[in-house]
């Protein structure tokens, strides 16, 4: 796969009370892991969102630890891609935009 330099890994809420309620959570989380070793092997900037932490809880242990320091954003509202936090994270880090990567049904 070629990653463009102005790319990005977003991790979307992957927290402990939302992923026993997703479809095959084994499959998705070791996805999720292979993604983020991937990235950080590339040189990918990682950043990873959680929806309303204090209610949905943590980002999943197995993924947390794989994640840099600092890459947690919180957030309350829905869309990540808006989220003012997530954005600035961006700008800074010279980066416009996010690869999305969904599970396809099988």
């Amino acid at each position: 796969m070629l990653i463009e330099r102005d790319r990005s890994l977003l991790l979307v809420d992957v927290q402990e009370r939302l992923v026993p309620a997703m479809a095959e959570p084994a499959g998705m989380l070791a996805n999720c892991a292979l993604l983020l070793k991937s990235a950080a092997r590339l040189g990918v900037p990682i950043l990873a969102s959680e929806q309303y932490p204090q209610g949905l809880g943590p980002t999943v242990a197995e993924l947390r630890a794989l994640l840099p320091e600092g890459a947690i954003c919180a957030k309350t509202a829905f869309a990540c891609t808006t989220d003012p936090e997530i954005q600035a994270r961006l700008r800074a880090a010279g980066r416009a935009a996010i690869e999305e990567f969904r599970e396809l049904s099988r």
